[in-house]
């Protein structure tokens, strides 16, 4: 009788799937609180944690079900509902999203707006790391302790999206002049 290798995967049901994503950020991050839910769609979410990514690998190829995740924000929407979508709600720190939105102004050299779908992707993906309140660069996390600390000029209306209100007060503030003050600040 000849072995079968590699055949077929049976999908795992909406459980099993959310259980095993939760087991892999746990491993990844020990202690992390961990939230998830059937309704809409399968979900799961987690406050900063492990990058969306890591936790892909981790689990591994899962057959009949697809990754997405819902826009980067502080309490993050909930998922549309559909079939076979494991949806992703990782919640993120002021911090984490003031580091995305200076990291997207050094990428793009123009300021963040949800309003441009086209950037959607870009700011998803720099948040996509283990430690997104950090950027690796010392000026550029000085640029974002600058943000935070500083009191905005000129504060307009909160739009609701803190991304937008960032990316609006850094606007005001000169990404050029907070760019001066962290460089003179950083041996």
């Amino acid at each position: 009788m000849a072995l079968r290798i590699g055949g077929p995967r049976r999908k795992p049901s909406a459980e099993d799937l959310v259980a095993r994503v939760a087991l892999a950020v746990t491993d990844l991050r020990p202690g992390l609180e961990v939230t998830s839910g059937l309704r809409p769609s399968p979900w799961i979410g987690w406050h900063l944690g492990p990058a969306i990514t890591s936790v892909q690998s981790a689990v591994g190829e899962v057959s009949g079900w697809s990754w997405a995740a819902v826009a980067p924000a502080l309490d993050p929407a909930e998922p549309p509902a559909g079939r076979d979508t494991l949806w992703i709600r990782r919640s993120f720190s002021e911090r984490a999203l003031a580091t995305a939105v200076v990291r997207f102004y050094g990428m793009h050299s123009r300021y963040f707006s949800t309003a441009e779908e086209r950037y959607r992707a870009d700011i998803a993906a720099i948040c996509d790391v283990d430690d997104p309140e950090r950027s690796g660069y010392p000026i550029v996390d000085a640029v974002v302790d600058l943000l935070l600390e500083r009191p905005d000029p000129s504060p307009g209306p909160a739009t609701g999206n803190v991304l937008d209100d960032l990316a609006a007060k850094m606007r005001r503030l000169g990404y050029e002049n907070l760019w001066a003050v962290a460089y003179s600040r950083v041996p």
